[in-house]
This record gives structure tokens, C-alpha cells and sequence, in this order.
């Protein structure tokens, strides 16, 4: 499954239910701040984003992917449409990667690329952070966090060498300061709750650089 196309495709698709209105997926972007995913449709139809906000709110539940509940909740801003996505699916997205892609090695010199730099570092330091890995796999129910999850999924759906190159850059950026955002204190417990999420984006990384497939 190309997990980050099948967000777009649930939301078009359930939302478009919903409100009658055909939503297509080049409406959808995934990942932006402060939401799981945006949408322009309110845009394009000229339609009240604050009524299709709360409408959607109502049946968030039937939001529905990898058999959780895709979205929490509804929002808008500047005519779009903030669909903010439930604490259960960011913890099903990482145990469906791990299920799915092999366990990774981490980068050697180089392997990334000489333009990759901070994609070499990440992987390997997300490597590291898998090894700490215990129990259940889970994403921690942190913003910053689930953006960084988030952001490495877009490497699956990179519809060529130059897009890979550029998402792996910012996916990188979002994993090293996933954390920084926490009081220092804090960080070195949040860490360990971030293991799993270091362990999918490791075998991202690696399967999308390396193979240049989708799942």
C-alpha cells in the first residue's frame, strides 16, 4: 500500500461522501503545519470552509484507515480545509512500515549521495534510535513528531529523482528537531518514546533511496 496516497485517497473520498461535493485528491496536500492535511476544495467551490469544517467534525469517525480512525477533527483556515488526524493512526502508519519494508542498515559514507548529507545523518541516527525500541509500536502524541512521521511517508509517493531528493532533505530536517520543540529535561524520555518512529523512518529512508518503490 502507498500509505501516503491512501490519506489523500480516504480523505476525497469520505469527505467528498459527506458533503456531496466531488473533492478530488490534487485539492489535498498532506503534512502542512498545524494539520495533518489541507485541503483547497472550499476554495475551488466557493463554499463556507467553517460549515464544512464542522460538518466533517461531526463524522470524523468515518475517516477510517489501516482499520483506525484517520481523522480527529476539522478546521479551517483562509477558506481551507485542516483535517487534523487522530493519535491512533500515526501509531498504526509506524507498525504498518515496520510490518511492511525490511529492517534497515544504517547508510555507509556516501550512500545517500553526496548532496544527501543530512539525509545520511538522519538515517543513521534514526538507526540508532530503533535500537531502543520495546513492546507495541507507537508514535508519541507530539505535533512536531507526527509532522517528522509524516514527512518521511512522503518519500513513498515522490513521483521522481528530483521530488525524492527535496522530501528526504525537509523529512530529515523535521526527524533531527522532531524533539525540539519539548523542554530539554523532557527530551531524553520523549527519545525513547520515539524509537519506533526512528525504526519506520530508518526503513523508509533506506527502501525509498536505495529500491525508489512504492509501498
Amino acid at each position: 500500500m502507498n500509505l501516503y496516497a491512501a490519506m489523500r485517497s480516504e480523505i476525497s473520498c469520505t469527505a467528498s461522501k459527506l458533503l456531496n461535493v466531488a473533492i478530488g485528491t490534487e485539492t489535498i496536500d498532506i503534512a502542512p503545519r498545524g494539520a495533518g492535511a489541507r485541503c483547497a476544495a472550499p476554495l475551488k467551490f466557493g463554499a463556507d470552509a467553517a460549515q464544512w469544517a464542522q460538518l466533517l467534525t461531526k463524522s470524523a469517525h468515518e475517516f477510517l484507515l489501516l482499520d483506525e480512525q484517520l481523522i480527529s477533527s476539522v478546521s479551517c483556515n483562509g477558506g481551507h480545509l485542516l483535517f487534523h488526524f487522530a493519535d491512533v493512526f500515526y501509531s498504526a502508519a509506524v507498525a504498518h512500515i515496520i510490518n511492511a519494508l525490511p529492517q534497515a542498515k544504517p547508510f555507509s559514507t556516501g550512500e545517500a549521495g553526496e548532496q544527501m548529507s543530512s539525509v545520511f545523518y538522519a538515517q543513521r541516527r534514526m538507526w540508532m534510535l530503533a535500537r531502543r525500541a520495546t513492546g507495541k509500536p507507537f508514535c508519541p502524541a507530539v505535533p512536531d513528531v507526527q509532522l517528522a512521521l509524516l514527512s518521511v511517508l512522503s518519500l513513498l509517493d515522490a513521483p521522481h529523482e528530483q521530488a525524492l531528493r527535496i522530501r528526504a532533505a525537509d523529512a530529515a530536517n523535521a526527524l533531527i528537531t522532531m524533539t525540539y520543540s519539548t523542554p530539554p529535561r523532557r527530551r531524553p524520555a520523549l527519545l525513547r518514546d520515539c524509537a519506533y518512529v526512528g525504526d519506520a523512518a530508518a526503513r523508509i529512508f533506506s527502501y525509498s533511496i536505495k529500491e525508489g518503490a512504492i509501498i
